[in-house]
């Protein structure tokens, strides 16, 4: 009985299945959790989805998973595939996609990556999810000033 309901299940419902489990794995927010919201994840997008909103919102919980394990051009490719699945409107992919380069220390992609939220997501909470342009300021801000504070005489004792 069971075998036959799971033969008449749609690619979209067990991946929804498998989402919503992914989901509840990785609102435990530790690693096995993370682990653990990455294999559902996965498992649902290895069924014959056809729906392309479904497939973005589970690369981009991957994502989620993957970022949080430090995973993060991993991440970074998965942020890509929902940009081209949803033409590049999808504010967390952006700051996603944004702070994973900013964690290979590929600075001008985190940059770009940031800058595109901002245009394409200038009011309300999804700006929220674009800015990471500030940790960049911030970090290029802080590397002047360390700099300046090596080199300058002054600040030595």
């Amino acid at each position: 009985m069971v075998e036959e309901l799971k033969r008449e299940e749609t690619p979209e419902t067990i991946a929804r299945r498998l989402k919503d489990e992914g989901n509840a794995w990785i609102r435990e927010a530790n690693v096995e959790g993370y682990r653990n919201a990455w294999g559902y994840y996965t498992q649902a997008l290895d069924e014959a989805i056809r729906d392309d909103a479904l497939r973005a919102t589970l690369y981009n919980n991957r994502a989620q998973a993957s970022m949080q394990l430090g995973n993060y051009r991993e991440a970074v490719a998965d942020c890509l595939d929902v940009l081209q699945l949803e033409r590049g409107h999808n504010a967390k992919a952006l700051y996603r996609a944004s702070k994973c380069f900013l964690g290979v220390s590929k600075l001008d992609d985190a940059r770009k990556f940031s800058n595109e939220g901002h245009e394409r997501f200038p009011d309300a909470e999804e700006r929220v999810h674009c800015s990471i342009s500030c940790l960049l300021t911030s970090r290029r801000s802080w590397a002047h000033i360390l700099h300046r504070s090596v080199n300058n005489p002054s600040t030595k004792k």
